[in-house]
């Protein structure tokens, strides 16, 4: 069983309950159902509802009360069967589909009740391997960062004016560089799925990435990494703890060991929102070298706190908003107290809070089309030794990403996605170094497996 079939099962549970929706202007309470139960179109109208809101269980005692009117009616009965694969009940699910399966029907009711059958199938055997991997290319018009007003601004001593200089990036450059990168990457993971209703997992994995510039070296680096983590239903809540370590290296920059735990609480809220929390710790490391002599006075420890909503709208669109803090506190004790360096240290703490609206848009059952607009402010406590200033940011990313399953062209590409993202950042910094614009654009192709 692969995760697109699982994602099919519960994506038609919403198809079907349209099929037998009867539209209507006011929500359906339990009292008029149970003032009139055999009223078809008050029912009908109450599974959408509840499908809507994700309260699986009473959409199907609605289903299972209009198959007692109308026992012969293969789409409602193909309907519970969904429902009850969607909720995990697959003894009762598996009664229903050998009935259906005695019955004649439409060759893709025939094809559907098969699939329901294969996923069934696939949850017995408790351990699942997904393989992922892709390829693609990416592209900025400022891969140096470098900045809008190509300025260093330096204060000499704290008794004279601030002055400025030529900026350069790492090697001597002093202009933007346009850079074009091939990507590829791989992923392996395995879920442990545990035998009860609400099919509690827990997910072991690796994954290891690659970038590397055509012309210049400022988007080559490579990344492996290695993570655990788990997905917990309790109650209403869904509970995802995770680890991660990771290890990039890179050519225009210090490599970097990072280690990083979180934990994300996900909830369905009245008015058909859907909400997240989220908490993560991060350790970063940075390795010293040759090239980059002072790379460990950016050590630190970093806390990342996000909360956010979204909401259906119908079929095809989904609003989401999320607000987020982060902080950042260096590692002390690489430098020595009251000198130069540890000055330089200390400049990189910093507080940033931020947030994110967005729209996702699907044009067709295997498209989807987002975008989204994020803005951030950051305050660093501590003056920052060049330019003698406490510095502050201010930055807004403008993003457009299109996806498409390969599924809409063929149903054995299935497993494979085509995705294109562009960004726009804009860093304004009191700061001159710290002040540029960036736009960022990337092809990606990929394709999953799964045992």
């Amino acid at each position: 069983m692969t995760m697109k079939m699982i994602n099919k099962s519960f994506s038609c549970v919403a198809f079907f309950s349209m099929l037998i929706v009867t539209p209507a202007t006011a929500d359906v309470t339990w009292m008029e159902l149970l003032e009139a139960p055999d009223d078809v179109a008050l029912n009908r109208q109450f599974i959408s509802e509840r499908v809507k809101a994700g309260d699986l269980p009473s959409a199907l005692s609605a289903v299972e009360r209009l198959i007692n009117l109308r026992p012969a009616d293969i789409q409602l009965r193909l309907l519970r069967a969904e429902f009850l694969v969607s909720l995990g009940n697959d003894t009762l699910a598996i009664g229903e589909i050998q009935a259906l399966s005695q019955l004649p029907m439409a060759k893709d009711q025939a094809m559907r009740l098969d699939e329901l059958r294969t996923v069934i199938e696939a949850r017995a055997q408790r351990w699942r391997t997904f393989a992922s991997t892709s390829i693609g290319l990416t592209g900025s018009d400022n891969a140096n960062s470098y900045p809008s007003s190509g300025l260093l601004e330096f204060r000499g001593t704290g008794a004279t004016e601030n002055s400025t200089s030529t900026y350069e990036s790492f090697g001597g450059a002093e202009k933007t560089i346009r850079e074009i990168a091939t990507l590829a990457s791989v992923s392996v993971a395995s879920t442990y799925e545990f035998a009860n209703q609400d099919r509690d997992s827990v997910s072991i994995g690796a994954s290891h990435s690659m970038s590397h510039g055509r012309k210049y070296e400022y988007l080559t680096n490579s990344s492996s990494t290695v993570f655990a983590g788990a997905n917990l239903r309790l109650g209403k809540v869904t509970l995802s703890p995770n680890l991660r370590v990771s290890e990039t290296l890179a050519k225009t920059a210090a490599d970097t060991n990072t280690t990083s735990g979180g934990v994300s609480v996900n909830y369905a809220i009245p008015g058909n929102l859907q909400s997240y929390a989220a908490a993560n710790y991060n350790i970063i490391n940075k390795v010293s070298s040759a090239t980059f002599t002072t790379a460990d006075q950016n050590d630190g420890h970093s806390r990342i706190y996000r909360a956010g909503v979204s909401r259906r709208i119908e079929d095809r669109f989904t609003i989401f908003a999320e607000v987020n803090r982060s902080t950042f506190n260096p590692t002390e004790t690489r430098r020595t107290p009251g000198t130069n360096a540890f000055l330089q240290l200390m400049a990189n703490a910093s507080t940033t809070n931020g947030g994110t609206v967005g729209l996702t848009v699907s044009p067709s059952q295997f498209s989807r089309v987002t975008a989204s607009l994020a803005s951030s402010k950051t305050k660093y406590p501590n003056l920052e030794p060049t330019s003698q200033k406490f510095r502050q940011d201010s930055q807004t990313r403008m993003s457009l990403g299109f996806q498409v399953s390969g599924a809409a062209f063929s149903d054995r590409l299935g497993g494979m996605t085509f995705g294109i993202n562009a960004s726009t950042t804009k860093n304004d910094s009191n700061i001159m170094q710290y002040d540029y614009k960036r736009s960022d654009v990337s092809m990606t192709l990929s394709y999953q497996i799964a045992e």
